[in-house]
């Protein structure tokens, strides 16, 4: 939700910023780095599993790899891509990283934090993001953003509320339903 929000906006809060032609120079980083920070947003809690078992000691191992790893790419990558090169790299060895400890504890531990939700959540939110997308822009940065955020965050939130894709999205909208004398509607 925070990624695509970010990203449907970008370009109008580059012209918002003072100097933000200078700025949009770095946007293919968000991106990059955004999707690093998705994947190990949805990997995360595996670094939490692995070292809470008996088998913490591998947790460093696949943290050295991911560290040689990102040092060797960024020493490929800088010279020929500049910043950009760097962003590859990080995500690359993000990637690897949370690759390994996702195969990792469905090997050994014999769980998976994924579920057909996950991709259900993927899901909406892209196919979200190109109906965004779609929408016209004005003359005006910030009501393209006002309309873009609502749109896509409003409906992401009603449809992952609606499928029950989350049950900490449901307890909160029922929360503030309830705060506003609301029936909940699930």
């Amino acid at each position: 939700l925070a990624f695509f929000t970010l990203w449907l906006s970008i370009d109008d809060l580059f012209l918002l910023m003072p100097r933000g032609n200078e700025f949009n120079k770095a946007k293919n980083m968000v991106l990059i780095l955004g999707v690093a920070a998705i994947v190990d947003m949805a990997c995360g809690v595996n670094s939490h599993i692995i070292s809470m078992s008996q088998k913490f000691k591998y947790l460093l191992i696949f943290l050295f790899i991911a560290v040689l790893l990102n040092v060797s790419l960024n020493y490929l990558l800088i010279p020929k891509y500049g910043i950009e090169g760097s962003g590859i790299a990080t995500l690359v060895s993000i990637f690897v990283f949370n690759v390994c400890k996702y195969i990792f504890i469905k090997k050994h531990l014999k769980i998976s934090p994924f579920s057909s939700k996950t991709i259900q959540i993927a899901l909406l939110g892209i196919s979200l993001y190109i109906v965004t997308t779609l929408i016209p822009g004005t003359e005006f940065p910030l009501l393209n953003i006002l309309i873009n955020t609502s749109f896509f965050g409003g409906l992401f939130i009603l449809a992952a509320y609606k499928l029950k894709l989350s049950p900490e999205i449901n307890q909160f909208v029922n929360k503030q339903l309830i705060r506003i004398r609301i029936q909940p509607f699930d």
